[in-house]
């Protein structure tokens, strides 16, 4: 219990306290946000004080206001009267209270790391006076042996010794790692930031093409990038993969080659890539989408259509690709039994293209019916039977797959 009958808390009770009014500014916490609102204090003793500080509020613009929790370090700033000058203390938060007949406001009671009436530092001499002397007028200002306060945020030597006589240095030593640790970590970020900047100047400097014109140095401009040239290459190279090849296709069916076969050049093969076309003793193939992505015999899957033309069929045949690890074609469609039985027959750009090892089908009926299967699969087509010698005449749809050679 202190002189005005008020509650003293947990915060080291052995001492008087002592209502003297002030205010105080908290301006450093170990590890988070000071709080930007002054605080009033309620009273003051040897071994800690009490604090009244606006409780924190959610903000719209930016984050919510600073809260001190018990076990937190700071360093305060008191203004006592009559001389209001500024006294610095190293503190620690033993606890925080919410006011009842003020919900918008705390107590925080703080228990210094040194003993005022112990104190040798000149402002602890002040504040002790001050204690002693309630009576204290501002003439008397004069004749307080009062040195100046360090800096703001500035942690300042803690008394040697308490009333107890034990040294209070576990704290300290961890503020003092802590704060070198923060200042390696600052350090750390701005060196990586540095790094960073210095290798793109070095980039950009690559890129760059510096000329020398009048005595003085300008940044040339960079060279054109010929989108026509780029894309002629591209053809160029894609119609150097020749499509019915045996001996260069070998390497793209199954698993992808470590390195492509070339094909062999014959003089009659650049005849036919100036007009556009590939011969060959088997059906002849017009390629029509000159771009970059209209390749033939590779891995990569294109967005685009390459549309290929048979010299047999007169109707154009668009070939799309599906993802997969072989380079192949598939047929699909619907089909209906006669008496148990079909045969589909296959078309003649697939027969021609794929390798009749390597035909799977797949049937999925569309009706009642006894089950079905399989019974024949060609390159030329497919024979699809009904389980039991059903002799039903369910639709059914159909999938045909297969690698080409």
């Amino acid at each position: 219990m202190d002189r005005s009958g008020g509650t003293v808390g947990q915060e080291r009770r052995e001492h008087t306290r002592v209502v003297i009014g002030g205010n105080a500014q908290i301006t450093s916490v170990s590890g988070r946000q000071a709080p930007r609102e002054r605080a009033s204090i309620l009273n003051c003793s040897r071994g800690g004080a009490l604090l009244r500080l606006p409780a924190p509020r959610r903000r719209f613009f930016r984050g919510s206001d600073a809260a001190l929790e018990p076990q937190d370090s700071l360093t305060c700033v008191l203004r006592i009267p009559p001389v209001y000058q500024e006294i610095e203390l190293f503190a620690e938060v033993v606890r925080v209270d919410r006011v009842d007949s003020d919900p918008d406001a705390l107590q925080v009671g703080l228990r210094f790391f040194c003993d005022v009436q112990n104190g040798i530092n000149g402002n602890i001499a002040v504040l002790r006076r001050l204690l002693g002397r309630a009576g204290l007028s501002a003439d008397d200002a004069p004749a307080l042996d009062y040195k100046p306060a360090a800096p703001r945020g500035k942690v300042i030597g803690a008394d040697p010794a308490d009333e107890t006589g034990e040294v209070d240095t576990a704290t300290t030593r961890r503020l003092e790692r802590e704060s070198r640790r923060l200042e390696r970590s600052k350090s750390r970020r701005l060196s990586k930031e540095s790094r960073r900047l210095s290798k793109s100047s070095r980039r950009k400097s690559r890129r760059a093409k510096v000329l020398e014109s009048d005595g003085s140095w300008e940044l040339g401009p960079l060279p054109k990038h010929d989108k026509q040239a780029e894309q002629a290459s591209d053809v160029a190279n894609a119609l150097k993969a020749d499509l019915f090849e045996e001996e260069s296709w070998s390497n793209y069916v199954g698993s992808a080659p470590s390195k492509a076969k070339e094909p062999k050049q014959e003089p009659k093969d650049e005849r036919s890539r100036s007009s556009g076309e590939l011969s060959r003793p088997r059906p002849k193939v017009r390629i029509v989408d000159h771009t970059p992505e209209a390749r033939v015999r590779n891995q990569r899957v294109s967005s685009r259509v390459s549309r290929i033309e048979s010299a047999e069929t007169p109707a154009p045949v668009v070939y799309s690709s599906l993802g997969g690890p072989e380079n192949g074609l598939y047929v699909r469609g619907s089909a209906r039994l006669e008496e148990g039985q079909a045969v589909v027959r296959l078309p003649a750009h697939f027969t021609s293209l794929v390798d009749p090892e390597s035909v799977t089908v797949q049937v999925t009926p569309r009706g009642p019916c006894a089950g079905l299967y399989v019974a024949r699969a060609e390159a030329r087509g497919i024979l699809v039977r009904e389980l039991a010698d059903g002799r039903s005449h369910a639709p059914f749809d159909y999938l045909v797959l297969a690698a080409r050679r």
